[in-house]
C-alpha cells in the first residue's frame, strides 16, 4: 500500500509535469506569434502626442504602431533623423542599465524617441536581445513604452 506522503509526492510531481507539458508549448507558440506578427498589446503609447508619425523600419519593411502591435506600411527612404548627441541627453534623463542605441526628437522637440537594448544574457553566445522603443517627455521626464519586442531590431524615425 502507498503511504499518504508518497501519494502526495506523486501528485505534486504529476502536477508539475502536466503543467510543464501544457505551458512550454503555449509559451513557444506565443513567442513565435510575437516575433513573426509583431504583437504588443501595451496601450501606453496612446498617451504620446503625435505617435502616429513614428515609424520603425528595417532594410525591408516599415511599420507603424497599432492597437495589437505593428502594422506594415508602405516603405520609403526615411533618412537618419537620430543623433548620437541626443543619446547622451537620454542617458542623463533615464536611470537604466540598458544600452541606448538610437534617439531622435519629435518634430515639436517635446519628446525624444529612443531605442533601448536589453541583452538576454551576459556572455551568451547569441545576439538575442529585447528591444524597447520608448518615448520620454523632455520636460516631465515621463517615459512611455511605444513598442517592445524580442529580437525586433528596427531603426527609428519620427516624421511630421
Amino acid at each position: 500500500m502507498i503511504s499518504r506522503q508518497e501519494l502526495i509526492s506523486r501528485a505534486i510531481i504529476f502536477g508539475v509535469v502536466v503543467s510543464l507539458i501544457l505551458c512550454v508549448p503555449v509559451w513557444i507558440i506565443w513567442f513565435f506569434l510575437v516575433i513573426n506578427y509583431h504583437l504588443d498589446f501595451n496601450q501606453s503609447y496612446l498617451f504620446i502626442n503625435g505617435f502616429e508619425n513614428i515609424v520603425l523600419y528595417d532594410s525591408q519593411n516599415s511599420y507603424q504602431r497599432r492597437i495589437w502591435g505593428l502594422k506594415e506600411i508602405e516603405s520609403y527612404e526615411y533618412g537618419d533623423n537620430y543623433d548620437s548627441n541626443i543619446i547622451s541627453q537620454v542617458e542623463e534623463m533615464v536611470d537604466d542599465e540598458n544600452w541606448i542605441s538610437q534617439a531622435c526628437y519629435s518634430p515639436d522637440k517635446e519628446y525624444i524617441l529612443y531605442k533601448e537594448v536589453e541583452a538576454w544574457g551576459e556572455g551568451a553566445s547569441t545576439d538575442d536581445n529585447t528591444y524597447y522603443y520608448k518615448v520620454i517627455n523632455v520636460d516631465s521626464k515621463k517615459i512611455r513604452t511605444f513598442y517592445k519586442g524580442p529580437m525586433e531590431d528596427f531603426d527609428i524615425y519620427w516624421g511630421q
